[in-house]
């Protein structure tokens, strides 16, 4: 039998056959001896116990797993194997079918238990301490004006809305009570609050409004959540309604490459018929169209101004002792996503809600809340035993499991398969561009090298260009990005040279778990120094995306050690360095940084995590994918994304398109969140998509973990050693172009402000060096391998580089 499997067997090939692996279990207990039929089922030899005294029937044996009375802890096999054979001995002398006579038993001595079995049922038994937790949750908004009764706030501002939810501490279990009022959740009026803020400006970020704006009016919260209660609809609705979206989300496609047999049949669905087929849709259906409701339903009391000012107290007045309501669904939908649904929730009453008007006020979870109070979601409180709490929780889990999967089960598809072609991870020949010169050069320790490629211009200022992690050079020069910013920069005059690191995917060192100070240390100030020399310019421009961006910039701040130690074995190269930049060029990274709110939230989750993770090789296109991947290529294709990428990902028309580049992409963006916008990319660049990514280390990644928390670049331990106004003051000595995507899903733009203010406060003669260039609609790698990045973005650089 598999060991799991998410639909019945019936219905295995909607779902690509996925089950786990065969296991065979030894199901013990139900028939179990005891010394008397008070006790048990059987005596010792297995005889059945006519009654509640020690009579047996004389003829009724049982000698199986059954009669072992509890779990042994390891295979019962044997056990089961000698019980019966000791027991048919002595049977078999009882019978009379022997006239061996058995050895006599020895005594046995009763082991001490710390508990009696007797004891456990009974009703005098230890009273359990039920597993407690607590439920924390916040959400924030933008106030549309457009949808706003009350007086408006000042010109040129914006206004946000945030909820913070902290609810009474709740049984586990009664959560799971099938009663729907007991999934009702309470607030804690002492932590339960409303909040408006109003930050000067045009911000994307909800949350930038509270970090660096002015909170004008607070109001405690009283009320209760109703979650995961079903709402009432018939069978034909929820098929109806499930069936129709998937069709247009996936299921047309499914069945014109079902029938033009371009998919990967099942072994299960081999026999089925059409009916069966469509039996077995139309079940799932009635099961995913089901709808799940969190319905909120809040009060605020005492509100307080923060401002005298007229607006602020009329809004005061407004929300003063007023009803809330709002809610969330759970459904599958078109574009419909579990995680989006769980997040988002429609205020549908308030107080500034004009009358003739539908606008709702639609919220979004903090992530960023967790990770910056240390508040988990869910939090336990009180439990009797840690088996006891895991247990519990285990089983709240299984069931909200069972919910989603049983909702969302074709959202967790298995991606398109790529098609077999080679992959090429370092920079190649350009059409129009000389032939790449290509310079190995050894870094130490042995079998370590960088390699750097070379499109000359002989004569002309070099510029070198520095790629992020688990990316190659092919960010700066590839076939399928026309032009690209090698070619691009070549054109206007310069000697390009491309760098590419120890951690550059096309190597094969890129796997292994490097520190970001032995790359930062080593590669870049020997890779500076080869060009500086043969070039015979003092002086070099350099373009860096990314980690390569921080790698370069903790070289410039680290301290320099006295002599060479093995992770910083060129002191004298990088105290050098400094020097040898004329100008510089970030991408998407700078010293100050702050990533997006969800990666903000994976960071504050891998602090926890990375203890129970494989941190080593991370491959995000297996060779060989095992079903460990498969599983986790079905999970992480439930992220979200944009209507428009859900679209490209799952192309309705023409239904036998394939986006094979999808696999990659999920597995790119469940560790860097939304890594490029992919409407900014071109088909041939998204094939391509596995020459720009490859194989990196997932401990090396995980320093990372520490600029979320910082904000700023830190050492491999954490330490934020880097960033200090001396540090910077001394090392930044060059012009400065910072080009930041405005959406990106990686590095939050607010990280380009937290630099811009830092760079300010040192002094008017560093802010004169630091150009900072927003560029709207783009994220983070499309800044640089986007379809119209040479329109969009490379102008930036080619006129600050001139």
């Amino acid at each position: 039998m598999p060991l799991w499997q998410p639909l019945p067997a019936s219905m295995r090939a909607l779902t690509g056959d996925q089950k786990g692996p065969a296991v065979s279990t030894h199901p013990l207990g139900g028939c179990a001896m005891g010394a008397s039929g008070t006790h048990g089922a059987v005596n010792h030899l297995g005889q059945v116990f006519q009654g509640q005294g020690t009579d047996v029937h004389p003829d009724l044996v049982v000698l199986d797993g059954s009669i072992i009375p509890t779990s042994l802890g390891i295979n019962p096999a044997l056990t089961i194997a000698t019980v019966a054979q000791r027991a048919i001995d002595r049977l078999r002398v009882l019978w009379r079918l022997t006239d061996a006579d058995p050895t006599p038993p020895t005594p046995v001595t009763a082991p001490r238990v710390y508990r009696q079995p007797s004891t456990l049922y009974a009703t005098a038994a230890r009273q359990r301490i039920p597993t407690t937790i607590e439920v924390t949750e916040q959400l924030h908004a933008w106030v549309n004006p457009d949808d706003w009764t009350h007086a408006l706030w000042p010109e040129g501002h914006r206004l946000a809305l945030r909820l913070t939810l902290r609810f009474q501490p709740v049984e586990a279990l009664a959560l799971l009570k099938p009663n729907p009022d007991a999934r009702t959740l309470r607030l804690d009026p002492q932590h339960s609050r409303l909040e408006f803020a109003l930050i000067n400006g045009q911000e994307s970020r909800v949350g930038s409004a509270f970090e660096r704006g002015e909170v004008v009016l607070t109001a405690p919260l009283s009320g209760q959540l109703r979650f995961m209660y079903r709402e009432a609809s018939t069978a034909w609705q929820r098929a109806t309604r499930a069936g129709w979206a998937w069709l247009i989300n996936r299921g047309l496609r499914d069945t014109v490459l079902h029938l033009l047999g371009r998919d990967s049949p099942s072994s299960s669905s081999a026999h089925l018929s059409t009916a069966e087929r469509l039996r077995g849709l139309l079940q799932l259906a009635t099961r995913a169209g089901e709808v799940r409701r969190f319905d909120y339903s809040l009060r605020t009391l005492n509100a307080t101004a923060q401002s005298q000012a007229p607006w602020v107290l009329q809004l005061q007045q407004a929300w003063q002792g007023q009803d809330l309501a709002g809610h969330k669904r759970l459904t599958y939908a078109r574009r419909g996503n579990p995680w989006t649904q769980l997040m988002s929730m429609r205020l549908t009453q308030h107080p500034g809600r004009p009358a003739w008007s539908n606008a709702d006020i639609p919220m979004q979870v903090n992530l960023s809340y967790f990770a910056e109070q240390g508040v988990p979601l869910l939090r336990l409180l009180r439990f009797d035993t840690m088996p006891d709490a895991l247990a519990d929780l285990g089983s709240l889990a299984a069931w909200v499991s069972r919910v989603l999967l049983h909702t969302h089960v074709w959202t967790f598809r298995k991606p398109d398969t790529p098609p077999s072609r080679p992959v090429h991870r370092l920079p190649g020949p350009i059409p129009d561009l000389p032939a790449p010169e290509i310079i190995d050069l050894d870094v130490g320790p042995a079998a370590v090298r960088i390699r750097l490629t070379r499109y000359a211009r002989h004569h002309s200022r070099p510029v070198l260009m520095i790629h992020g992690y688990s990316a190659s050079g092919t960010t700066f020069a590839h076939p399928a990005v026309r032009p690209n910013l090698a070619e691009t920069l070549w054109k206007q005059g310069h000697d390009v040279w491309i760098l590419d690191m120890r951690t550059s995917p096309g190597l094969p060192t890129s796997s292994q778990p490097w520190t970001f100070e032995e790359v930062a240390y080593n590669d870049i100030p020997e890779a500076v120094d080869h060009i500086a020399r043969a070039t015979g310019h003092a002086q070099i421009d350099i373009v860096a995306h990314c980690m390569g961006s921080a790698m370069l910039w903790m070289a410039l701040l680290g301290d320099l050690p006295t002599q060479a130690t093995p992770t910083d074995a060129r002191p004298a190269l990088r105290a050098a360095l400094k020097g040898r930049i004329r100008r510089l060029v970030i991408s998407q990274v700078a010293p100050k940084v702050a990533f997006s709110p969800a990666n903000v939230m994976r960071a504050y989750l891998a602090r926890y995590l990375r203890q129970f993770m494989p941190l080593g090789r991370f491959d995000f296109r297996p060779e060989h994918p095992t079903l460990a991947d498969t599983l986790l290529d079905r999970l992480l294709a439930s992220q979200t994304y944009p209507d428009a990428e859900f679209s490209m990902e799952n192309p309705f028309w023409p239904p036998w398109r394939q986006a094979s580049w999808i696999g990659t992409r999920h597995r790119m963006d469940a560790l860097y969140g939304r890594d490029f916008n992919a409407l900014n990319l071109s088909v041939g660049m998204l094939d391509a998509i596995d020459d720009h990514f490859g194989p990196m280390n997932l401990a090396s990644v995980s320093q990372a973990i520490h600029f979320a928390r910082w904000r700023c670049l830190t050492d491999h331990q954490g330490n934020p050693v880097y960033v200090t106004p001396a540090r910077m003051a001394a090392a930044f000595t060059f012009p400065c172009l910072y080009v930041h995507g405005e959406e990106n899903g990686l590095s939050d733009i607010s990280g380009m402000h937290l630099f811009r203010d830092f760079v300010d406060s040192l002094g008017p003669q560093f802010s004169e060096r630091l150009v900072c260039a927003p560029i709207p609609g783009y994220g983070h790698q499309d800044c640089l391998i986007g379809k119209r990045a040479h329109h969009d973005v490379f102008p930036h650089i080619t006129r600050f580089l001139q």
